[in-house]
């Protein structure tokens, strides 16, 4: 069975239930500039909470103190029930690394609240605009070395800023495809528009500042290449039909 880099990254081993200490390490699918991304450090927290067997509802709050820099390696998490009430529970995390001397000590506090969800009144988030598939949008891929940006799929889309927020329907937001997000899906796809086929000659040029450029010409487009190139943030500005 293969496991998502996510669910990897937050596998702790019970080490005293009674407790609640728990083993773990850090992960380099999540690594920052320096130590691992602070979300994934705030994840395994509530990993901590969710596995203690005296848990209460679920997280609804965090916070967390960043005391120190998470160094690459094993460490331990301690989480405890500081109070529980009928519907809510106080908790108390620490997360401890051994230092150079061989002795623990806490590089991140924190707080939590978890509650048992009661039917009560409610208000809805307001609803989503209305934008293409994500199928059919360019994945925009950055040119960096830390390597949790690519744990994330991100797909923009550029549209104007709806007038009202009422939940009606009537002012949601209306997006279309620009050219250069066309001409990506249809060489990502295959698939061009109705009455057109993809000729022989592209242009990919990269968004970022280095401007890269590959041009194709009396070559076939329907190769992995030109897909790793897209996958890789090199977008079409130039596309035969």
């Amino acid at each position: 069975m293969t496991h998502h880099p996510f669910d990897t990254a937050l596998r702790l081993a019970p080490l005293d239930p009674a407790s609640g200490s728990y083993s773990g390490a850090t992960s380099p699918a999540y690594e920052n500039m320096v130590g691992p991304y602070g979300g994934i450090t705030a994840a395994v927290l509530v990993q901590a909470v969710t596995l203690h067997a005296d848990c209460l509802g679920e997280m609804t709050a965090l916070t967390v103190n960043y005391a120190s820099g998470v160094a690459p390696g094993p460490y331990r998490i301690i989480a405890t029930p500081a109070r529980t009430n009928r519907s809510t529970q106080h908790w108390v995390i620490k997360l401890v690394q051994a230092n150079s001397a061989g002795i623990e000590e806490a590089v991140i506090t924190a707080t939590a609240l978890t509650a048992v969800r009661r039917d009560t009144w409610h208000a809805n988030d307001m609803p989503m605009p209305r934008v293409p598939d994500p199928a059919a949008l360019v994945r925009t891929r950055v040119n960096a070395p830390m390597q949790w940006l690519d744990r994330y799929d991100m797909r923009f889309v550029r549209g104007e800023i709806p007038k009202a927020m009422d939940g009606l329907g009537a002012m949601l937001l209306q997006t279309t495809l620009s050219p250069v997000s066309a001409m990506a899906d249809w060489l990502l796809s295959q698939e061009p528009p109705a009455g057109f086929s993809i000729d022989r000659e592209c242009e990919l040029k990269a968004a970022d500042d280095s401007k890269a450029a590959v041009r194709y010409a009396h070559h076939a487009l329907d190769i992995e290449e030109v897909q790793q190139h897209i996958s890789h943030g090199k977008l079409p500005t130039r596309l035969a039909l």
